[in-house]
């Protein structure tokens, strides 16, 4: 009886210094208390129960310290800007801890700056294309393609400049258009000594563009070639007009 009291004893003593050690977390070293109990003892159902709880313990933590290592391997992606990598792997530990805050926030950020991403992506190209249509004079298309981005992504303020130069840009090209036409239009017909109706191809363009300097002073240029004209005209009407008076003989009049 005494053998049994002392060996008892000693197993109690064994599974309270192993409950111990598991309350301060001491995995390992609880776990290698019971191992230390013989086979008979190790079957009694305290035992059996409380290695159970340990072994529990072990499991989660090992759980805890592949989450943490999979959301350091998820931070470390998103650093790098592999973003599609990172939320594969968190969608993946969501699954699996779907009651870790750290994980739903992480896989939002996450899905956040790719979307950021993907977006920053979308805009470059569409810029580019624009002013690749801007740069060939096709400003039309290249408003259309800034239109549809902004449909898109209404509150980008990079788009709505892009916009505003892109109609900047066509209407300069418009003005400069016309006011060369114009110009044409005007050296033909003063080429015929049609200055009335060169004057109306600059007072029609005027009335677009009323302050182009261009226009105002082909303008200019105009109506003193047009009095240039009308002189030489009256001086050379004057001059037909003596020579005539010359041959019926009335050189006075002449």
């Amino acid at each position: 009886a005494m053998y049994i009291g002392v060996f008892g004893g000693q197993k109690d003593e064994k599974v309270r210094q192993a409950r111990e050690l598991l309350l301060a977390g001491s995995l390992e070293e609880a776990s290698t208390v019971l191992e230390s109990l013989d086979r008979a003892e190790q079957k009694g159902i305290e035992v059996r129960e409380l290695r159970a709880r340990i072994e529990a313990e072990q499991f989660e933590r090992m759980r805890q310290q592949r989450l943490n290592a999979d959301l350091g391997t998820a931070r470390e992606r998103l650093v790098q800007g592999r973003f599609s990598e990172a939320i594969a792997s968190l969608e993946g530990l969501k699954a699996e801890f779907p009651q870790e805050e750290r994980v739903a926030a992480l896989l939002a950020s996450a899905q956040q700056e790719l979307a950021a991403a993907e977006r920053a992506q979308a805009i470059s190209r569409v810029r580019e294309e624009a002013l690749t249509l801007a740069e060939s004079r096709q400003f039309d298309g290249a408003l259309a393609t800034v239109f549809q981005a902004l449909a898109k992504y209404p509150e980008d303020t990079g788009l709505v400049r892009l916009r505003d130069s892109v109609a900047a840009a066509k209407a300069q090209w418009a003005r400069q258009q016309a006011v060369e036409d114009a110009d044409r239009q005007c050296q033909a017909r003063c080429a015929l000594n049609q200055f009335a109706e060169a004057l109306e191809v600059i007072q029609a363009a005027l009335a677009s563009y009323p302050d182009d300097p261009a226009l105002l002073d082909l303008r200019q240029r105009l109506s003193a070639d047009r009095e240039r004209f009308r002189v030489s005209q009256a001086v050379a009407r004057a001059v037909e007009q003596s020579d005539v008076l010359l041959e019926q003989g009335d050189p006075g009049r002449a």
